[in-house]
């Protein structure tokens, strides 16, 4: 059997490396003639373009490797099929589950591996493209700024409005923050012209407190400041966190501010549903690999031509599921659990009936 697992695997990945690189080579190309006019057009430096590709190929390489892995089951097997590989090791009595199993395992390790670099390459790659996108585009990148005149609810009913914040400096300019009663009305406000965050502790420099009061909160005090220490709970990777786009945060990022939307009483549907595929894409590697084998068993003497339309066809199939859930989630029409792992359920479902139905 270990002959005949080399053999398999070794088949495998020459295949799942052709795969990947044609794949990756179609996005490149029309991503280039996409962006080229653009380019040329704005008189940007080919480097900038040259980044902005390669910092994009992380995101696109594991998005096409749920398809590369069908592909590849596809093609392997389909050609072991064709040559009477495949009925020469059932007539020798052993199984294709346990043939194939080799396979399943290696998309496993691979959904878990995927899940780990989603966390650990993607939210730096996704952020320095979308960085050098914005320069392609003709808009302002903003770098390691986060422009704009942020608006965020923080915790003890705050609410905050700061015009930028410098990620290298650790530092906001232009902060306002609001503290709120029960109901609604203004009791506290902070206006500073720059906000320092040092040793886990917000200082703010050049600003005004005010303090309001007596009915209708009409009275007011204030006080002019010219370096102070507010106790604020958000640190400062928290809010410049809330302003990436959650394809720019790790899961646990994502999920601590999911924590402090609800506790602010805001509806967070929207990134749960963001939250729970971070989950669900990494784990159709092995749904599509665990289909790719129980068509390619299934389908005697097929050409490689088809396999790949095939592989191509329900990659297509799960996607439209999977993006229309996902859609619905976003505004609310599916629960976000079910958004992200309707397309996933659906094709596993498919796989698994297909898989125990085998001829083995």
């Amino acid at each position: 059997m270990r002959i005949l697992d080399r053999y398999l695997i070794k088949g495998f990945f020459h295949s799942l490396f052709l795969s990947v690189v044609c794949l990756l080579g179609i996005y490149v190309i029309v991503e280039f003639f996409e962006k080229i006019d653009d380019v040329v057009k704005r008189g940007i430096a080919s480097i900038i373009m040259i980044k902005y590709l390669f910092y994009s190929l992380p995101k696109i390489f594991f998005q096409i490797l749920p398809v590369a892995f069908l592909i590849a089951v596809l093609l392997i097997l389909g050609l072991m099929s064709r040559n009477g590989e495949l009925m020469a090791i059932k007539a020798s009595g052993i199984s294709l589950y346990r043939v194939t199993s080799v396979l399943l395992a290696i998309a496993l390790i691979f959904s878990a591996v995927t899940f780990i670099c989603q966390e650990v390459i993607l939210p730096g790659s996704n952020q320095a493209a979308s960085y050098y996108k914005k320069i392609i585009d003709g808009k302002k990148p903003g770098g390691n700024l986060r422009q704009n005149r942020i608006w965020f609810w923080g915790s003890g009913n705050r609410v905050f409005n700061i015009q930028f914040m410098d990620a290298k400096r650790r530092e906001a300019r232009g902060v306002t923050f609001f503290k709120l009663d029960s109901q609604f009305h203004i009791v506290h406000r902070v206006d500073a012209k720059r906000a320092v965050y040092r040793h886990d502790k917000w200082y703010l420099y050049n600003g005004v407190e005010r303090f309001f009061s007596g009915d209708n909160f009409k009275k007011v005090t204030f006080q002019e400041f010219e370096r102070k220490h507010f106790t604020i709970p958000e640190g400062f990777e928290d809010i410049f966190a809330m302003q990436k786009q959650p394809e720019e945060m790790t899961y646990q990022e994502l999920s601590k501010y999911i924590e402090r939307l609800q506790g602010a009483g805001y509806r967070a549907d929207k990134y749960l549903v963001d939250l729970y595929t971070k989950i669900s894409m990494p784990f159709i590697i092995f749904i599509m690999t665990l289909i790719g084998v129980s068509f390619a068993v299934k389908i005697d003497k097929s050409a490689r031509l088809f396999n790949v339309g095939l592989g191509l066809l329900i990659s297509f199939i799960c996607w439209i599921i999977s993006t229309v859930g996902i859609s619905l989630g976003h505004i609310g029409l599916f629960p976000p659990i079910v958004a992200a792992w309707l397309g996933n359920v659906i094709f596993l479902l498919l796989g698994a009936y297909l898989f125990v139905t085998i001829s083995t």
